[in-house]
């Protein structure tokens, strides 16, 4: 029997994403690591609200921070656009 029990998805970044990530402090920054990691395997929690009108612009809670992404489900492939402070 063969299964593969990784993540489904891959995260990335677009560049002012990775800039938003640098600038948290350690605690922050942990818990915002964390939540981006889980949407590897499941890109649509149910904490996670859609934003607009698309079924694939969502934003998540992490601690004091929003994390707003994009799931592209064709590719699978999960981009983090932002991330926000509260």
């Amino acid at each position: 029997m063969d299964y593969y029990s990784g993540p489904d998805y891959r995260v990335v970044f677009v560049k002012s994403a990775l800039n938003d990530i640098k600038s948290l402090d350690k605690a922050q920054y942990v818990k915002v690591r964390d939540v981006i990691n889980a949407l590897a395997y499941n890109p649509r929690p149910s904490q996670a609200a859609k934003t607009g009108r698309s079924r694939f612009k969502m934003v998540i809670p992490a601690g004091n921070y929003q994390i707003f992404y994009e799931i592209d489900p064709d590719a699978f492939f999960v981009i983090v656009t932002k991330i926000n402070g509260k």
